[in-house]
């Protein structure tokens, strides 16, 4: 419930007390900012693969609306692998059905690496490099890539 006042409390509401109202709240406020601001409210959740069954379900029925006549928000869940296993679950369905676009960041190769940490370094002012190709290649095999 607190997650959810939170979401409401984001969108310039004061929340209700049941998690219905909220709902509706939540949905009113979405598309209101999308039709009368033109707004289109962008919410980020991260670590989803530690979201409870029961959470993906709530956000599949809260996220249900007008979704066959506007797109008035942009959901993006964010999280390691096991977040696929459990969007195929069946009671998770209404939500899986709904994402439309999926992408999975595959791991660096190891030749890729030394690039990858290189930039990084510029980017954070670093002027002369920190690591051997020892120490870059213990950076590959430890985080696999």
């Amino acid at each position: 419930m607190d997650f959810y006042r939170g979401l409401v409390r984001g969108l310039g509401e004061e929340p209700l007390f049941r998690k219905v109202d909220l709902f509706g709240q939540l949905q009113q406020r979405t598309l209101s900012l999308y039709r009368d601001k033109k707004i289109t409210p962008v919410l980020i959740m991260d670590e989803m693969h530690l979201a409870t069954p029961k959470m993906l379900t709530d956000l599949g029925l809260l996220f249900n609306f007008n979704m066959d006549a506007l797109n008035p928000f942009v959901l993006i869940l964010a999280g390691l692998p096991l977040l696929l296993q459990r969007l195929e679950v069946s009671h998770v369905q209404p939500l899986n059905q709904r994402i439309i676009m999926r992408y999975v960041l595959e791991p660096l190769k190891k030749e890729e690496i030394q690039g990858y940490v290189e930039h990084h370094l510029k980017v954070a002012g670093a002027s002369v490099p920190l690591f051997t190709a020892d120490g870059l290649e213990a950076v590959a095999s430890l985080s696999h890539g």
